[in-house]
């Protein structure tokens, strides 16, 4: 069982895993697959079309555009932003922003 923290909200056609849990005010967009035993922060925007594998670690505060991809077991720090599309291989430190150019 999944647990949504409070004032979170998801779109339609969202997939949300086994055992994840969702901290507090989360905007999860339409169409986001989050996987199974991932751990999400508080106040972090994902938007459409993200794909997370398992045990995914989000921080708080993070802005998670269109189509990004996490591989399994990725954590991603606090306060991180990453570009449209990215995939995610490795964990990101908190404080990190990502721009296209650096791919």
């Amino acid at each position: 069982m999944s647990k949504l923290g409070r004032e979170t909200s998801s779109a339609q056609m969202c997939n949300i895993g086994t055992k994840t849990i969702v901290g507090d005010n989360n905007a999860i967009s339409y169409n986001a697959v989050i996987g199974h035993h991932n751990s999400i922060g508080d106040c972090n925007l994902l938007a459409s079309g993200i794909i997370t594998s398992g045990n995914v670690s989000i921080g708080s505060e993070c802005i998670v555009p269109a189509g990004v991809n996490f591989v399994n077991r990725v954590k991603i720090g606090s306060n991180a932003v990453l570009p449209v599309g990215y995939n995610t291989t490795e964990n990101i430190a908190d404080n990190t922003f990502i721009n296209n150019n650096m791919r």
